[in-house]
């Protein structure tokens, strides 16, 4: 079971989405997941994931090219909101807030 529990640490995935691919239930998944992160020390660094994760963009390009590359933000629900790279913090906070 600590395959799988590595498995999910390592895929970026959400842990409903892990779970639904993964084929296994919320109580199996949560206990094992504690039980590994308990062993291994780690329940804080856990907790920090399921919050934003500052981002930093140093890309160099034109804003031409800025506006052909995407940036996409998953949501824990399943929802993906992919816009350009060019686009304003305004407009990002906006969108967040639908």
């Amino acid at each position: 079971m600590y395959q799988l529990i590595e498995s999910y640490l390592a895929s970026g995935l959400s842990q409903r989405m892990y779970r639904i691919q993964a084929h296994l239930t919320k109580s199996t998944f949560e206990h094992w997941l504690k039980k590994y992160c308990q062993e291994k020390g780690i329940i804080k660094s856990l907790k920090i994931t399921k919050s934003f994760v500052p981002v930093k963009l140093t890309d160099n390009s034109s804003q031409a090219n800025n506006e052909r590359q995407q940036i996409q933000i998953n949501y824990p629900n399943g929802v993906q909101l992919q816009c350009s790279l060019g686009i304003g913090i305004s407009q990002i906070k906006e969108l967040i807030g639908l």
